[in-house]
């Protein structure tokens, strides 16, 4: 992913400090000789949980199912990740930035951009895509890939 995003012409780098997240920020980092900045806002919404939960639904039960969707849609998830979208749109206008982070942020990120909360119920991401918006200086949010992962097998 990190030399794919190298053609970029990257403004900025922002990354969660989980440790998946902040290893291909690193990597990222590396190729295109800018710092990785963190944001705790970032983090997934399984931060708190005493194991990882894999945001996709495939193989899980419906108990599973209704906590992850409890945890992705609860309250505090949502105002963190909008807070630190808005404040990263708003530092960076008229820049390319990546955001690295996770399935549930990204998620979250993207329904608020397109202000189409049901969107999370409707999108499985692929685990390290790349999803590209476009924020104008409107603050219109376009969505110009979705699960971009040309470096990956086809999973889904």
């Amino acid at each position: 992913m990190a030399s794919y995003l190298t053609a970029e012409s990257l403004d900025a780098i922002w990354s969660s400090p989980m440790r998946r997240a902040a290893s291909t920020a690193s990597a990222l980092a590396t190729a295109t000789s800018l710092p990785v900045s963190y944001d705790e806002r970032l983090v997934e919404f399984d931060v708190d949980e005493p194991n990882y939960i894999a945001p996709n639904t495939a193989g899980h039960t419906k108990e599973e199912l209704a906590r992850i969707w409890t945890l992705l849609t609860a309250p505090p998830f949502v105002s963190r990740v909008r807070a630190a979208i808005d404040d990263l749109v708003s530092a960076h206008r008229g820049e390319t930035i990546a955001a690295i982070c996770h399935g549930g942020v990204i998620v979250q990120a993207l329904a608020h951009l397109l202000s189409s909360p049901g969107l999370i119920s409707s999108l499985e991401l692929r685990s390290s895509s790349i999803s590209r918006i476009r924020v104008r200086r409107t603050g219109e949010a376009i969505l110009q890939t979705f699960n971009e992962a040309p470096w990956l097998r086809e999973e889904m």
